[in-house]
């Protein structure tokens, strides 16, 4: 999260950090690290790059527009299904983008992770009165609607964005919370909205939505952990019926826990799912005349 938004203390004591891990667990251990630094070490040459070829092509945006391109299965990141309609002024970016990273990079694919972009808005209340207010994309989608609409209802934005239930009500609700937006009644798909004219707040410059990037990255990390645990449980199981050949469950119930005890504690109902996925993968079957042991297969 400190690398994709820039808000690292100081990339030297990352530096350092990663140089001591490299040391001390080896060159393997921090090879994504290395990659996730090496993504954004480039990120500043890379968008120069598109201002130059946008200057050569006389292409203007509506917006600055930066990207920060991510190596594949490096970043503790997955690209969710989503059917989320961005406004035309990011399409046009995204599209320009594409068009340039297509002539410098044949064959490689793009694929968007709009749900852990930022954007720098200006929320302007009155010639006199504008704040400064960086917030995730998935916010200034609904936001930047009440710029042709003074009234929308939730039904309404739910088409203009297609933001999933969950995401949609949980934006809307800070939203509303921080006074940004009001609303005329509890929420329903009835429910109408509109910018609070009156909102009013001692910083010009704000931070909103910090706890959905936060939760977003935390649902990555423990998807790519359960992952990882799934994997190692497979190969340990494996391993041990590989050496022992015939084994009862309980016995290799034992040893898994033992053998996993310094990574983590598998839970009983993670190992009998482990153990009905290799069954089903072929890498061992219970011996048919004592279904309690299994036996490995060659």
């Amino acid at each position: 999260h400190r690398l994709i938004c820039n808000t690292s203390g100081s990339s030297e004591h990352e530096r350092i950090l990663l140089s001591g891990l490299k040391q001390t667990c080896g060159y393997e251990y921090t090879l994504k690290l290395q990659t996730m630094f090496f993504d954004v070490n480039i990120a500043n040459e890379l968008n120069d790059n598109f201002q130059l070829w946008r200057d050569q092509n006389e292409i203007e945006l509506p917006l600055n527009f930066n990207v920060l391109v991510l190596t594949t299965n490096s970043w503790p990141l997955s690209a969710p299904k989503s059917n989320i309609i961005l406004p035309p002024n990011f399409e046009n970016c995204i599209s320009s983008f594409e068009q340039f990273y297509d002539v410098n990079h044949t064959g490689r694919k793009l694929c968007w992770l709009h749900r852990v972009a930022t954007c720098n808005v200006i929320f302007r209340l009155s010639a006199k009165q504008n704040y400064f207010i960086n917030m995730p994309t998935f916010y200034y989608v609904i936001l930047s609607l009440f710029n042709n609409y003074n009234v929308l209802s939730y039904e309404d934005i739910n088409n203009h964005t297609k933001l999933t239930e969950r995401e949609l009500k949980s934006i809307l609700y800070q939203l509303v919370k921080l006074n940004i937006l009001k609303r005329d009644s509890k929420l329903s798909s009835s429910t109408r909205f509109c910018v609070n004219s009156k909102f009013h707040c001692k910083k010009i410059k704000l931070t909103i939505g910090k706890k959905m990037l936060e939760e977003q990255e935390t649902e990555e990390n423990v998807s790519n952990v359960t992952y990882g645990r799934k994997i190692f449980l497979q190969a340990t199981i494996v391993r041990i019926l590989k050496m022992r050949k015939i084994i009862s469950h309980n016995n290799l119930v034992e040893e898994i826990i033992n053998q996993c005890s310094s990574r983590f504690k598998p839970s009983i109902v993670l190992i009998k799912q482990t153990i009905d996925t290799l069954i089903e993968k072929e890498y061992l079957e219970r011996v048919p005349d004592d279904k309690t042991k299994y036996r490995y297969l060659a």
